[in-house]
């Protein structure tokens, strides 16, 4: 299962003191500075660019966005480390799913809802994605069109599936360590927002509430 292979590479969590019997009160497990959390405040390189290419409005594809720049970054990345500790094929949202995997939904509102999703994030990612990231990252750094499409996709289902909502500046974003922990359905549609963190009124830390 998922915590068997996380097991096998290496990635857990073990708590030093019994807290189960302690989580029908609030339980503080982890204290994480927000300038660790992979948000699109934090990427400047796209926090800069968001509004020039009209993703101001749209959060989660802004996320994916920043993920993707990160992601193209390799090891120049301050998240470098964190990102490798991510799925490598991305979540195993619809969004992602092969073809003979959507068969199983021919017939059913979700097979609507995730080809209305791909469309949307197609378009986001040619209109406004793909010529933010090229801005940010010059051509000669930037893979094709269509090889940054699926590393859009992947950061696509990191946003859709593990983000936190931090702050109101922050919005949603990537928390190591807390994101660890099972908080989303295996699909939500774009735009859907859930909120897992308690933040702090200290800029410097976000505190994991689940």
């Amino acid at each position: 299962g998922a915590g068997e292979s996380c097991i096998q590479r290496g990635i857990k969590v073990v708590g030093t003191r019994d807290v189960s019997a302690s989580f029908d009160e609030p339980v503080l497990l982890a204290r994480v500075a927000k300038s660790a959390c992979l948000s699109v405040k934090n990427v400047r390189a796209v926090a800069e660019r968001v509004e020039k290419f009209g993703l101001e409005e749209q959060q989660e594809a802004s996320l994916a966005t920043a993920i993707a720049h990160e992601m193209l970054l390799g090891e120049a990345s301050m998240w470098h480390d964190y990102l490798e500790s991510l799925p490598a094929e991305g979540e195993p949202v619809p969004l992602l799913w092969p073809e003979e995997l959507l068969e199983v939904l021919k017939g059913t509102d979700i097979l609507n809802r995730v080809m209305e999703d791909r469309k949307m994030a197609a378009a986001v990612w040619e209109q406004a994605a793909y010529p933010l990231l090229v801005d940010a990252l010059g051509r000669k750094r930037m893979v094709s069109m269509e090889e940054g499409m699926q590393v859009f996709l992947k950061g696509m289902s990191f946003a859709t599936s593990r983000a936190f909502f931090v702050d109101s500046e922050h919005l949603e974003a990537l928390v190591p360590l807390a994101d660890m922990f099972n908080h989303k359905v295996a699909y939500a549609p774009l735009g859907a927002s859930v909120e897992g963190v308690d933040s702090s009124d200290d800029e410097d830390g976000s505190e994991g509430g689940e």
